[in-house]
């Protein structure tokens, strides 16, 4: 929300004419304790104490937090848009049936998975 005051003459030989406009979003009590409850969830989430990602159905990562950004050296541009393959290319026939299990509605707990950093080294990741 911004204003604008407005100072001229309107012509009549009074005293100046002032307007004051405001613009901006209205925002209530309810969007703003919203907004609030929506920053504080992502604030978990982005700094959890647990490397996090989701994936779209192809495989493509779209989200990271930054403890899986930490881990694996990337930044978010380096990640972020790129096949989840791309990090663990020794673990194709795994992942794959990660996919497979999680595109038919089961869940999967502990599945060990090595993630190759930036700096070539591998690291051991739990799945769940």
């Amino acid at each position: 929300i911004g204003s604008v005051q407005l100072d001229g003459d309107d012509g009549d030989g009074d005293a100046p004419a002032s307007a004051v406009i405001l613009y901006g979003d209205m925002v209530n009590e309810v969007e703003s304790s919203n907004r609030e409850r929506d920053a504080e969830l992502i604030d978990f989430f982005q700094n959890a104490p647990i490397a996090m990602h989701w994936l779209n159905g192809d495989g493509i990562v779209l989200w990271a937090n930054q403890t899986e950004l930490n881990v694996l050296g990337y930044t978010p541009e380096e990640y972020i848009g790129q096949p989840i393959m791309n990090f663990c290319p020794d673990e194709q026939e795994l992942v794959l049936e990660i996919f497979k299990q999680l595109g038919s509605g089961n869940a999967i707990a502990d599945v060990p998975v090595r993630f190759r950093t930036k700096d070539g080294k591998l690291v051991h990741l739990l799945i769940d």
